[in-house]
């Protein structure tokens, strides 16, 4: 697994380790194994240790970080489809690997690679999108006490 922080840091990259471990499992049983790893790792000072979407500015996140966002859910999307999981074939069709597309809008390929569409190793499945909004009137002194 991982580092130590990298769960905090780059959780993109524990995520394609819990699939490298799970690439045969179904999406539903990978996804709960992303699950369990964050669940446990979460409480009460980790989450503390986040960053906050409400309080830092977004040019001060590094892109990939994970972090926190105290919300109120304003529309809910109707269910996208995605692939998450994909063949990637390199542009001169010597290599194929299979690739973790969840958690993630665009795939992370190489300049000389490809996804390939047509694999029988893709799997679509669906997902539900959310709108939140910053709960509005909410009081600086809510923000300093809430994870």
């Amino acid at each position: 697994m991982p580092g130590i922080e990298d769960w905090k840091t780059r959780p993109y990259t524990t995520i394609q380790q819990i699939f490298e471990d799970h690439k045969l499992d179904s999406h539903e049983s990978f996804v709960k194994s992303v699950e369990d790893y964050f669940s446990q790792r979460l409480n009460e000072d980790t989450l503390r240790s986040l960053p906050s979407v409400n309080s830092i500015a977004l040019d001060q996140l590094r892109s990939g970080t994970l972090v926190k966002y105290r919300c109120m859910v304003q529309d809910v999307f109707d269910p996208q489809y995605f692939v998450s999981r994909f063949s990637v074939t390199s542009k001169d069709g010597s290599k194929t690997r299979i690739e973790c597309g969840s958690f993630r809008d665009v795939p992370q390929i190489g300049q000389t690679e490809t996804v390939n569409f047509d694999s029988l190793e893709n799997v679509t499945v669906e997902r539900q999108g959310f709108y939140c909004v910053p709960i509005p009137g909410e009081a600086d002194w809510v923000k300093e006490i809430s994870f």
